[in-house]
């Protein structure tokens, strides 16, 4: 029976880490395009480069918070 219940939470967390890392490629998509438009609306390529760089740098800490919290997550079961 525990065997049953670890392969089934096993299973869950596989599949929450597979979703979030699916969100997180979705926002690397979205940044890319919205920093598209933002060249096609008229702003300077620089200042669309340079929105890009940041909008990625917040995505990077968050991909590497949530590993953190999965990796404290995994030590206290």
């Amino acid at each position: 029976m525990k065997k049953a219940k670890l392969a089934v939470k096993n299973t869950r967390q596989q599949i929450e880490l597979k979703s979030l890392a699916a969100l997180f490629i979705l926002q690397a998509l979205l940044i890319s395009v919205e920093g598209n438009y933002r060249v096609y609306q008229g702003y300077p390529p620089l200042d669309a480069v340079l929105w890009m760089l940041t909008e990625g740098t917040s995505l990077i800490i968050k991909v590497r918070r949530a590993g953190i919290l999965d990796e404290e997550k995994r030590k206290s079961n």
